[in-house]
């Protein structure tokens, strides 16, 4: 909505049983009053609207932890996870029939590349929303083969995003007790 208040100063005159009507539009209440600083043209009200979407960025990390002298080099994709709402997970484990939201794997700096979440405006109530979502990650074919035990820690994520009145979408994110690494031994 645009809040530009414009004031119309509207003058009738008489000439010979005619009336007419003088309309001037101003940018300020005293300068309608005087009859001064008339805008040049009719004024008009523009109101911004932005796309009414946001694309989530989850932001979380791979860690492999070697419990020998050896060093362990994280590959690209070696690891894969799903997002899921969170009312579709029990004791962090997906529920029957969930259905993920979004799936990722890590690069080989251990940064986890999701598939994007799209929250639409119509999603959001009195221009805001809260969505929380839960990360698991999976199992491996190969992780027994490979000595990787695969750490079972659900990681929790709120999002709450908000409209600023004009459908630019903004996203804060609120990671459970502050944890955005899902680490293995």
């Amino acid at each position: 909505i645009d809040p530009t208040v414009y004031y119309l100063r509207v003058v009738i005159s008489h000439n010979k049983g005619v009336l007419r009507a003088a309309e001037s539009y101003h940018a300020t209440k005293a300068d309608a009053f005087a009859g001064t600083n008339a805008l040049s043209a009719a004024p008009t009200f523009i109101n911004h609207h932005g796309t009414g979407y946001i694309n989530l960025a989850l932001d979380v990390d791979k860690v492999v932890q070697s419990t020998n002298t050896d060093s362990y080099t994280l590959l690209d994709s070696q690891f894969d996870f799903t997002v899921y709402n969170a009312a579709d997970v029990t004791n962090g484990k997906p529920n029957t029939g969930a259905t993920p939201v979004s799936v990722g794997s890590n690069d080989a700096s251990g940064n986890i590349n999701f598939a994007s979440i799209t929250i639409q405006k119509s999603q959001l109530t009195n221009r805001q929303g809260v969505f929380t979502y839960v990360i698991l990650e999976e199992v491996p074919s190969d992780a027994s083969a490979t000595g990787i035990t695969v750490d079972p820690k659900a990681i929790t994520v709120t999002v709450t995003v908000t409209d600023d009145g004009y459908g630019n979408l903004s996203a804060t994110y609120a990671y459970a007790d502050g944890d955005s690494d899902d680490s293995n031994n």
